[in-house]
């Protein structure tokens, strides 16, 4: 198993321990945190994939307005096998689009510009933990059969001590209109349309977290 795929096991009860939940940053946390690393392994859920097909069968409240609550966490997968996600895993997979590597990314490029705090190498006064808990493609709505990148970033941050001093998650719906959608085989006939779509959707999550943080 990749180290940088989380178990779905594990997961699971890392979003119903309460880790989804957000933890605001006290005044006095803010003041001593002036220099976090952040954690090399980034860990992500499996891939989801809702296409039109699915989105009729289940209906537009279960396949999509489910997930504008919870970024794509209510996109479910057709039976086994799931020949859509099967396909996206291979396009994924065959041209190395590494969607927690953007997260990652984005998120210290985003820190760095934004001077929220300084990024080190060592521990630091914080340490920050990445997580992408839910990423795949789904269809803006259920007529139509382009599909759009969809991304969830969640980001905890712990003091030296191992006490989590803030935690929020942000995410890049299917309604997100700055990222582009495209067919199945659009994406397998161009990977770079999949590549860029995702990152569009890390940007948007990103920032949102940036935005969070920034206005504490």
């Amino acid at each position: 198993m990749n180290h940088r795929c989380l178990p779905i096991a594990l997961l699971i009860g890392l979003l119903l321990s309460g880790c989804a939940s957000s933890v605001e940053m006290t005044p006095a946390d803010r003041t001593r945190t002036q220099t976090a690393s952040v954690n090399p392994v980034v860990f992500k859920g499996p891939i989801r994939v809702v296409t039109m097909g699915q989105a009729l069968a289940m209906g537009l409240s279960g396949a999509l307005g489910g997930a504008v609550g919870g970024g794509i966490a209510g996109a479910v997968q057709s039976s086994t096998p799931n020949e859509p996600a099967a396909r996206a895993t291979a396009i994924v997979d065959k041209n190395g689009i590494k969607v927690e590597e953007m997260v990652r990314e984005e998120f210290i490029r985003q820190a760095s510009d934004r001077h929220l705090f300084r990024l080190v190498d060592a521990k630091g006064d914080a340490q920050i933990e990445i997580i992408v808990p839910t990423w795949g493609l789904m269809v803006p709505d259920p007529y139509q059969w382009a599909l759009r990148p969809c991304v969830q970033a969640m980001v905890l941050m712990k003091d030296p001590s191992g006490r989590v001093i803030w935690r929020d998650a942000e995410s890049s719906t299917h309604l997100n209109l700055s990222v582009p959608r495209h067919t199945l085989s659009e994406y397998e006939a161009k990977p770079e349309l999949l590549k860029d779509g995702f990152h569009k959707a890390v940007v948007t999550a990103v920032s949102k977290l940036m935005d969070n943080y920034a206005r504490k």
